[in-house]
């Protein structure tokens, strides 16, 4: 499990690092219970990084460039990057 933890967490420094601008998606897990799915940043399978997201835990200044996210209960959307995306009842929802 800590393997696991870290080579998310390497892999998501690596991804803000190389998105671009200061502005970037935060992913706010608004569910009581764990979520878990992928964000998707290309064509390839390394532009796909897998997270899990415990209750009221947060991605923060992931996919900078724009990405899509699917949860692993098929909800899935584009997003522009610049986005605060909660996670509500498995929908995403963009607080304004």
């Amino acid at each position: 499990m800590i393997m696991k933890l870290k080579f998310l967490m390497t892999a998501l420094v690596t991804l803000a690092f190389f998105s671009g601008p200061l502005t970037a998606l935060e992913l706010i897990n608004g569910d009581g219970e764990k979520v878990s799915g992928e964000i998707i940043t290309g064509e390839s399978k390394e532009d796909v990084v897998t997270f899990e997201l415990n209750a009221d835990e947060s991605l923060p200044e992931i996919c900078s460039a724009g990405c899509k996210i699917r949860l692993s209960n098929g909800a899935e959307k584009e997003f522009t990057g610049e986005e605060i995306v909660e996670i509500r009842e498995g929908k995403f929802v963009i607080d304004e």
